[in-house]
């Protein structure tokens, strides 16, 4: 699942840079997949006295990784969310869709995750049955041969069915295997993480839309305090817009700037505004020739 910086840098950089083909895939299918993940987790929130651990990572043999836990009364649910867009369908043990494209199958997947973690339930002292689950969360998703795994599978269309399926009443008890788990739960997001950066040089400057997202749109008079985007039509306050566009200039650069590029980041507004801004968003290096950044995103990477 993409770090919270990893999804800001997606969305500050799209429509800035001339993304090659391979790249732009990157960052759709980090989105999409975070997209697919934090649906799901929505839909959880939503049922009643839940039970849940999302993105649970742990060591054996080989690092495992579990898109959600569900925990209840009668067994563990372990699944593994997909987020895929188009027809597919399963052949051997392969995953093919309608575009030409082929990957191995997601049931080997998930087979191997409930191998793995049948063997960290048993080394736990967790005495529950391991049920896994395929989901696929995306509205335009279609399956050709749907009663092939049936029971290992969740579509689009049965997420709904969800909040039928668990029962929760024994919460104490199952709170204290959550605990277990937790307990046993590693992070190795910093090993897998990958850069999905380009050149802040590359990325272009400009005022863009906070709602479409499209640059150059926005359309704003001196003096006024409110600006309109010429192509979704919001009414915004000019102040916002400026404050939007300068995390992204965080965002995309990854390290501290200064006023003068805040400026020609933005393109407009007087140095007095854009300071007074800055200095409202930002913390700064030192009081003279400052430069700015976010503290908490601030540890020479990103």
């Amino acid at each position: 699942m993409a770090t919270n910086n990893e999804i800001k840098y997606i969305q500050s950089i799209i429509g800035r840079a001339e993304l090659n083909e391979s790249f732009y895939q990157h960052l759709q299918n980090q989105s999409s997949g975070n997209d697919g993940e934090n649906y799901f987790k929505s839909v959880l929130d939503c049922i009643p006295e839940i039970i849940y651990i999302t993105d649970y990572q742990f060591q054996l043999n080989n690092h495992v990784q579990i898109d959600a836990i569900v925990i209840d009364d009668s067994a563990i649910y372990l699944f593994e969310i997909k987020n895929y867009k188009g027809i597919y369908e399963f052949e051997g043990s392969n995953f093919k869709n309608n575009y030409g494209g082929s990957m191995t199958s997601p049931m080997l997947q998930i087979d191997r995750i409930n191998f793995a973690f049948q063997k960290l339930t048993a080394n736990l002292n967790i005495n529950k049955p391991i049920i896994t689950k395929l989901v696929f969360t995306n509205p335009y998703f279609n399956l050709k041969n749907p009663t092939l795994y049936k029971d290992n599978i969740i579509l689009p269309s049965e997420i709904g069915q969800l909040k039928s399926l668990f029962k929760n009443n024994h919460i104490e008890t199952n709170m204290k295997i959550k605990q277990k788990l937790l307990n046993a739960r590693n992070d190795f997001s910093h090993i897998y993480q990958q850069s999905i950066t380009i050149p802040f040089r590359n990325g272009k400057p400009g005022i863009r839309c906070p709602k479409c997202k499209r640059l150059y749109t926005v359309k704003s008079e001196l003096k006024k305090q409110k600006c309109q985007c010429q192509l979704c039509e919001e009414v915004m306050d000019k102040t916002y817009v400026y404050e939007k566009n300068l995390l992204e200039l965080w965002y995309l650069k990854q390290q501290p700037f200064t006023i003068e590029e805040a400026m020609w980041w933005l393109g407009e507004g007087s140095e007095k505004s854009i300071r007074r801004l800055c200095n409202k968003l930002f913390l700064s290096e030192t009081n003279r020739y400052k430069k700015y950044y976010l503290e908490d995103e601030y540890n020479g990477a990103y």
